[in-house]
């Protein structure tokens, strides 16, 4: 099926504050699936579920329209030019929020990143999407019921009284940075659900970190914000812009200050300098500040911010690389963008994918990211320098790299196909104990072998002069804009890999001191192996087992990791965020005890839904007891 769908290319009040035409605040874009999105906007792997705010009451989606006679793309009953004068209808609000998780969902599957179908982290194929969920400042990704909501914040009146049927309110379903955010959320439990019941602080950070990328990433590959930014600056990037995420929702409350040098007002600013404090003297880098805090949201900064700096740093580079080959620095600023986006999504998403199981550390996800570079760009000068270059923010980060090990046993007589697909096969587990070094198992310990995954991905090659200068010129990407077509997710240049990727865990104990007392806490580590599967050999192989390994290398086993895990199990404990198996644990972050140890759970719940932004809501919108 293909049809055309719609959402937001700016956030609301930037939209706004930089008077941007109506009809380039809509992004228009169509895909290709294999199974058909019905009325009401349910599709395969995502359905539109919305409620009035003001009464709970179910509210019907929008009618899908089959293609004219002799066309193929299917169309929304509600045009375009509708969606553009009145962007807050109910209508226009369930478009956009669930054309946003598209193009997120889109994004992230294609070939040049994941390379395979999402599998969504609880049971089931559906993730919902609740675009008018209640009254908050804030949004949140929800894994026990299975779906993504998007609060508003009310005006003075409810959100009915609007005219020409317009709602009132902001609401944080037309945000594209807060909808991909959320998005991602989803995205990434389903790659790594084990992050989902972490307690090393730095795990629940590279949620944060991850999704906060994720609205960068979507909001580069959106024609009409891009064309808007380039046009704006000449061909080079505005930092401060594109490095904001949700300026409407964040101009409500007082964020401090991401880099000491750009107005605070979004929620984060990713084009920050902080750095982690050195673990015994707490010195950072010249020109960076210290990150002390290890609160989530607070510490995700220092990732989002080191990928944001070399996201921009591969964009100059990739622009004058173009430039000497005798392209416009103008003309060669699309293409350049696109490819240091292209280049930065792979190489986080993919990280996620050979993360291996457990607690981690952004020293572990910054190996992961390595190895995925290295999978994705083939071995050149061109390749080196980007490793070189991403070693060095992440080291100006103090963000540890270590050392990437080479493992290259004799596969010439295993049949890895026999392994695609299958779930807790005894051959699988056969071919995993009989290369248990290769896996780091420690000796007499259980282990579970998780589900194969095999994926077909793009490895990146370089296109022409010629091509650069066809497809990105200014008439080009100006066409484009005035259609309100998105630009092709694909670029023609490309090899395809297929990869096998085994995860294999185990847990161990850890003794924590809870209010004095000693306790016993039971963690998840382990390792992942990946194999090219037509040439038989090891792409990459890393782990969390640190048994034998300096502690220079900084695994998420490591001390310093112990030390933070028992400090957030203290603080959250002492602050009720944190509770014994008898609570509800669809809503908060649970302790079960089991087999002489407690076991954690649903510990990102509490990132997602969070308390919000500190917002005074008008009387009628309080609960009885506030107003």
């Amino acid at each position: 099926m293909k049809i055309r769908l719609f959402y937001p290319a700016f956030d609301p009040l930037y939209a706004a504050s930089n008077d941007i035409d109506p009809k380039f605040r809509i992004q228009g874009m169509d895909l290709t699936l294999d199974t058909a999105i019905l009325s009401g906007l349910v599709a395969e792997n995502v359905a539109l579920t919305d409620f009035d705010p003001e009464t709970g009451a179910l509210v019907a989606g929008p009618v899908i329209k089959p293609p004219a006679r002799g066309n193929v793309r299917h169309k929304l009953a509600l045009p375009r030019s509708d969606l553009i004068t009145a962007p807050k209808t109910v209508t226009a609000i369930q478009i956009l929020c669930f054309g946003t998780v598209m193009r997120t969902i889109s994004l992230l599957e294609s070939s040049r990143v994941l390379g395979r179908k999402i599998v969504w982290g609880f049971p089931g194929k559906q993730l919902f999407v609740v675009p008018r969920a209640g009254y908050q400042a804030n949004a949140f990704y929800h894994r026990a019921s299975h779906s993504v909501q998007f609060l508003l914040v009310p005006d003075e009146g409810p959100p009915s009284g609007g005219e020409n049927g317009e709602q009132l309110g902001k609401f944080t379903a037309l945000s594209p940075d807060i909808v991909a955010h959320e998005t991602a959320h989803a995205v990434i439990d389903g790659i790594a659900p084990f992050l989902y019941e972490a307690a090393t602080p730095q795990s629940l950070a590279l949620h944060e970190a991850v999704a906060d990328l994720t609205a960068l990433f979507v909001s580069l590959r959106t024609n009409n914000f891009v064309t808007h930014i380039l046009d704006k600056n000449n061909g080079a990037l505005d930092e401060d812009a594109i490095g904001q995420i949700a300026e409407e929702i964040g101009s409500l409350s007082h964020p401090k200050s991401s880099s000491g040098t750009s107005k605070p007002h979004g929620l984060r600013n990713l084009s920050n300098r902080f750095a982690l404090p050195d673990p015994e003297t707490e010195a950072v880098p010249e020109g960076m500040l210290p990150m002390f805090s290890q609160e989530p949201h607070d510490l995700s900064e220092v990732l989002s911010g080191a990928m944001f700096r070399f996201l921009v740093q591969t964009f100059e580079a990739e622009q004058k690389r173009q430039t000497d080959r005798g392209v416009a620095a103008y003309s060669s600023s699309g293409y350049s963008l696109f490819r240091a986006v292209e280049m930065t999504t792979a190489i986080v998403y993919r990280a996620l994918d050979y993360l291996p199981p457990g607690e981690i550390s952004f020293a572990d996800f910054a190996r992961a990211m390595l190895a995925a570079d290295k999978a994705f760009f083939p071995d050149s000068p061109a390749a080196a320098s980007v490793r070189d270059r991403l070693v060095c923010e992440l080291k100006r980060r103090n963000i540890k790299t270590g050392r990437q090990p080479k493992f290259q046993p004799d596969l010439s007589g295993e049949d890895l196909s026999l392994f695609a697909g299958e779930e807790n096969d005894w051959r699988v587990y056969d071919f995993v104990n009989r290369y248990k070094g290769l896996f780091r198992i420690p000796d007499n310990t259980p282990f579970r072998v998780h589900p194969p995954m095999v994926a077909e991905r793009s490895v990146a090659v370089d296109a022409s002069t010629d091509e650069i200068e066809q497809s990105q010129s200014k008439t080009a990407r100006h066409q484009r804009l005035e259609e309100g077509d998105q630009e092709a997710d694909e670029l023609p240049q490309s090899q395809i890999m297929r990869e096998l990727i085994l995860k294999v865990s185990w847990t161990k104990t850890e003794t924590i001191k809870v209010y004095g007392r000693e306790r016993r806490y039971r963690f998840m580590f382990g390792t992942t192996v990946s194999f090219d599967l037509d040439k038989k050999v090891v792409i990459l192989q890393l782990t969390t087992n640190s048994d034998g390994r300096p502690e220079t290398e900084d695994t998420a086993s490591q001390s310093g990791q112990r030390q933070a895990r028992a400090l957030l199990i203290n603080d959250w404990i002492d602050q009720d965020r944190l509770v014994d198996g008898t609570g509800d644990s669809s809503v908060s972050p649970t302790m079960q005890f089991r087999d002489g140890a407690y076991e954690l759970q649903n510990m990102a719940q509490r990132l997602h839904v969070a308390d919000g932004l500190d917002v005074e809501f008008p009387n009628w919108a309080k609960p009885e007891e506030e107003a």
